[in-house]
């Protein structure tokens, strides 16, 4: 009944329904970030497994694709991680309803989707999101910066529910 009611006010016909449908379906102006990633990319990573200490630094590869007419961008990474093998795939994309980016991340590491959303901040784009970790939520950060059409720079950092961030 409620529901009802409240589209009642906004009344729109089938035929515009369909239009403003297909209009937030294509991908345009946000979308065009993603070709600049397109290719098979090498990665450098350091993780600080806890704070003060020492990272863990690995090397890996990315290889990132345009899917779907533009719409999303798939990442494959694979690398190792702590002295095992790692690989992990997120897929991004500009969510024209919300004005957000948003990512989803799964890896051999986890059986979780993990996902965030977020906008670009001057040349940054900046992703938010919170998950589970045994047991403990924290809240996560990324920030990545295309700083040449060969180099991406990229950080990921944890707040835990103790409040120790890294």
């Amino acid at each position: 009944f409620l529901a009802g009611a409240a589209y009642a006010e906004d009344e729109m016909s089938q035929d515009e329904m369909m239009a403003k449908w297909m209009e937030l379906a294509q991908p345009g102006g946000h979308h065009g970030h993603f070709g600049k990633l397109a290719g098979k990319w090498n990665v450098t990573g350091k993780a600080w497994m806890e704070p003060g200490q020492p990272p863990v630094e690995s090397t890996g590869t990315s290889t990132f694709e345009v899917l779907l007419g533009g719409r999303y961008l798939m990442q494959e990474y694979t690398s190792s991680f702590m002295g095992m093998p790692f690989h992990g795939v997120d897929h991004t994309t500009f969510n024209r309803e919300t004005g957000k980016y948003d990512s989803v991340w799964i890896d051999d590491m986890s059986a979780k989707m993990s996902t965030m959303s977020g906008n670009f901040e001057g040349k940054t784009l900046v992703m938010t999101g919170t998950d589970m970790m045994q047991g403990m939520e924290f809240a996560s950060r990324a920030e990545a910066t295309q700083v040449s059409d060969d180099e991406v720079h990229w950080s990921m950092s944890m707040s835990m529910d103790d409040g120790e961030t890294w």
